[in-house]
């Protein structure tokens, strides 16, 4: 009787963990649908709230939100935003090297114009000196040509045009 009884509880535990999966990933569908370099300062600050928001109800149900954020970092069809507020987001909550790994895997799939390139820098940096493999996260900054970088501690701006060869002709 046992075993009859535990094929439909098994059935609806793994139903209510689908179904609460499922309205996480429609949040953040919700919340995320945006790049924040098309929207004006006043609609960032908007969007800024709900992000707040957003971050405070993951925070405080961490059990229901991080298994399904961690499957939506994993996954490509959500904005390029997400994957680099959600990764941060997750790296706040979480210090496991598989968090870890999971937000700078992520990371490759943001737009670099929606982002702070000096955050994104030293995220990538503090994961490098941890011992991860940063690379294609390092080298996406070169998808973004323009990209800068202020180290305020050495008055110093990196980007991309700093790392030229010269052609010394004699």
């Amino acid at each position: 009787m046992l075993k009859l009884l535990s094929l439909p509880i098994a059935i609806l535990l793994v139903t209510g963990i689908c179904s609460a999966n499922e309205t996480v990933t429609n949040q953040i569908t919700a919340v995320y649908a945006f790049s924040p370099h098309k929207l004006s300062a006043e609609e960032q600050k908007d969007i800024s709230l709900e992000l707040d928001a957003f971050w405070d109800k993951v925070e405080s149900s961490q059990d229901l939100y991080l298994p399904a954020l961690r499957e939506a970092l994993s996954r490509d069809n959500h904005s390029p935003f997400f994957y680099y507020d959600a990764s941060k987001l997750l790296l706040h909550l979480s210090n496991s090297n598989e968090d870890k790994q999971i937000a700078l895997n992520a990371f490759t799939k943001t737009d670099l114009r929606d982002v702070n390139s000096t955050d994104y820098l030293r995220t990538v940096t503090s994961l490098s000196i941890e011992g991860f493999d940063t690379a294609s996260a390092a080298l996406h900054i070169l998808t973004l040509p323009d990209f800068k970088a202020f180290i305020p501690q050495h008055s110093l701006t990196l980007g991309q045009n700093y790392s030229r060869r010269e052609n010394k002709s004699s």
